[in-house]
């Protein structure tokens, strides 16, 4: 048998070239620009997409014993009492 024992590692290794590097610089009002874009843009989506994250956090909620039209509600973002879905 060898004397040889097998460490098992719990790191990441870098190189210094790697480290040396330094990040890239983001334009604070471009990523809120970004970001808000997005925003919009889930926004504005159709009424089948919001009817589908009702269903999936109704199922989600129903294995816990929290399947309340409040709890629906917070899950998705809306107010409880607002029914677009006809």
């Amino acid at each position: 048998m060898p004397g040889r024992v097998q460490y098992q590692k719990n790191a990441i290794y870098f190189s210094t070239v790697y480290l040396s590097y330094k990040p890239h610089y983001f334009e604070d009002n471009l990523v809120n620009q970004l970001i808000v874009q997005q925003l919009e843009n889930e926004n504005s989506t159709c009424t089948h997409d919001d009817i589908f994250l009702i269903e999936s956090s109704m199922k989600m909620l129903l294995a816990t014993a929290d399947c309340s039209m409040a709890n629906v509600a917070l899950c998705v973002g809306q107010h409880p009492k607002k029914s677009n879905v006809n």
